[in-house]
């Protein structure tokens, strides 16, 4: 939940019940110490403003921020080519 109020306050625009999982899901991955989060998701969980609010949370509760990457930069770092044509299928 204190992602989400940080969120909110940075003006983030989407409701607890969107941001629900995607905050589980980093807060999972900050706790067991991910180093990396893989998501497309620009609209809410790799959002601006969602970034900002992990980055806030975590530091004031001592906690390191997993590094977030795009499912093209793991395709590029292991050198993958994108399959159905360079469509995105997950």
């Amino acid at each position: 939940m204190k992602y989400y109020n940080v969120y909110r306050l940075y003006g983030g625009i989407h409701t607890w019940h969107e941001m629900r999982v995607d905050f589980t899901l980093v807060a999972c991955a900050t706790y067991y110490n991910l180093d990396i989060v893989y998501s497309e998701d620009k609209k809410t969980l790799a959002s601006k403003t969602a970034l900002k609010a992990y980055k806030h949370v975590n530091s004031q509760d001592n906690f390191r921020t997993p590094t977030f990457f795009t499912y093209s930069d793991l395709l590029l770092k292991f050198d993958i080519k994108k399959p159905n044509g360079g469509k995105n299928v997950l």
